[in-house]
C-alpha cells in the first residue's frame, strides 16, 4: 500500500484545482518520486510548496515583532528562487485567513485549508487581537499595487514587513475602557464597578469641604444621606460668590470644573442656582454632570437641598459679531464640535483624568 498523510492528499487535491484527472496525474508523479512511503517534504518539493514554509515562518516572526528575523527569511527565500510577487500574494492570503480565523473560527466556506494549516492559523491568531490582524492586512493591501508594478519587489516587501513588525499592538476598546475604569477607581478610591459599568455604591457627596468649612469636619454619620460639612463659627459663602464656587468645583472635580468654566452666575436665591452657559458648551452638562454639580453646590453653600438650573445663552461677544456673515458655517462647525466633545470616549477621558482639559477642537476642511 501507499503511505501518505491527509495533509499531503490535501495538497495534491489543491494542485489538481478541481480536476480529478489532474489530481490523479499528480498523485502518480508523487508515487514515482517518493515511493511507497511519501513524506510531506517530498510533496512540497515536487509541487513547489516550499514557499509555504517561508510564509509560515514569516507570519510567526511578524506576530513576534521580530523585524530582523523577517528580513532574514526574505533573504533566504530570495536566494532559494522564490518569485517575490507570487510570494507577496501568498502572504496576503495567509493574513486574510488569519483574520477570518480570528473572526469566525472554523466556519465552513470562509477558509479552505487543511486541518493542519487550520490548527496553525488558530494558534497564531490566538496570540494577537482582531484589531492588530486587521491593521497588518491593511498594510499588505496598501502595498499590493506597488509590489505588482515594482522592478524590485523585494524592497517593497521588506519595507512592508518592517512596518508590520514594528506596528504597536492595538487593544480592543473594551480592554481600554476596563483599564481606564481601573485607573479611575485607584485615583478616586471608588468601589469596583458593577457589570453595567456603574459604581456599586456611591455617597451623595465625597469631595472636600467648602472654604469656610475646612477647619472643622464632622465624623461620618452612619445614617444615609448627604454628609454635612460645617464650621458654625464661619460665615456662609456669599450667594453670588461665583469665582469661589468655580474654584471649589475644580478642587472637588477638576473635569466638572473645566466644563463650567465658560458659564456665569445668573442668580442664586433660595434653594436654586441659575447658571448661564454658552450654547457651544451647554451640552457638556448632561444629567449626570448636573446631578454631581448639585451635590457640590449643596456642600459649598451648606444647604440641605439645592437645585441647579442651566440656561443656554447665545455667545454675543465681539468675535461672534465679526463673523456674522458666516453664521451658517459657524453653526455647522459648532455642531461638529459638539458631536466631537460629546463622544463617549472623550467624556470618559475627561472624567477619568482629573487634569484633562479640552483646549481646542479643530474642524478639518473637507473642501481642500
Amino acid at each position: 500500500g501507499i503511505a501518505i498523510s491527509d495533509t499531503g492528499l490535501t495538497w495534491i487535491a489543491e494542485a489538481g484545482d478541481g480536476s480529478l484527472r489532474d489530481a490523479q496525474s499528480i498523485f502518480d508523479q508523487v508515487i514515482s518520486y517518493g515511493g511507497a512511503t511519501i513524506a510531506d517534504g517530498d510533496i512540497e518539493t515536487l509541487l513547489g510548496l516550499t514557499d509555504r514554509r517561508f510564509v509560515l515562518d514569516l507570519s510567526r516572526a511578524i506576530v513576534a515583532r521580530d523585524a530582523a528575523r523577517c528580513l532574514k527569511i526574505v533573504e533566504e527565500g530570495y536566494f532559494a528562487g522564490l518569485d517575490m510577487k507570487v510570494f507577496y500574494q501568498m502572504l496576503l492570503v495567509h493574513f486574510r485567513n488569519l483574520l477570518m480565523t480570528k473572526i469566525a473560527g472554523d466556519a465552513p466556506g470562509l477558509i479552505e485549508v487543511s486541518d493542519a494549516d487550520l490548527a496553525h492559523l488558530k494558534a497564531l491568531a490566538g496570540e494577537v487581537s482582531r484589531e492588530t490582524l486587521q491593521r497588518l492586512l491593511d498594510i499588505l493591501l496598501a502595498e499590493e499595487e506597488a509590489v505588482r508594478r515594482s522592478r524590485d519587489p523585494r524592497i517593497n516587501l521588506e519595507a512592508a514587513l518592517v512596518r508590520m513588525a514594528y506596528l504597536e499592538p492595538l487593544l480592543p476598546i473594551d480592554v481600554i475602557l476596563d483599564r481606564m475604569e481601573g485607573i479611575e477607581r485607584r485615583l478616586t478610591g471608588a468601589p469596583a464597578a458593577s457589570r453595567e459599568g456603574r459604581p456599586a455604591a456611591s455617597p451623595a457627596y465625597d469631595g472636600p469641604a467648602p472654604p469656610a468649612a475646612r477647619a472643622v469636619r464632622e465624623p461620618a454619620a452612619p445614617a444615609a444621606g448627604p454628609e454635612r460639612r460645617e464650621d458654625l463659627s464661619a460665615p456662609d459663602p456669599a450667594p453670588d460668590d461665583w469665582e469661589g464656587f468655580k474654584a471649589f468645583v475644580r478642587q472637588t472635580s477638576f473635569p466638572l470644573g473645566s466644563k463650567i468654566e465658560k458659564g456665569r452666575l445668573l442668580d442664586r436665591s433660595g434653594n436654586e442656582i441659575k447658571i448661564a452657559m454658552p450654547k457651544e458648551y451647554a451640552f457638556l452638562l448632561g444629567p449626570e454632570e448636573k446631578k454631581r454639580l448639585e451635590e457640590i453646590a449643596r456642600a459649598f453653600f451648606r444647604l440641605d437641598s439645592l437645585r441647579v438650573r442651566i440656561e443656554i445663552v447665545a455667545n454675543n461677544g465681539p468675535a461672534a459679531a465679526a463673523n456674522g456673515n458666516g453664521s451658517a458655517r459657524n453653526g455647522k462647525n459648532g455642531d461638529l464640535k459638539r458631536q466631537a466633545l460629546d463622544h463617549p470616549l472623550v467624556k470618559k477621558a475627561l472624567d477619568v483624568f482629573p487634569g484633562a482639559m479640552i483646549q481646542e477642537v479643530i474642524i478639518r476642511n473637507s473642501d481642500g
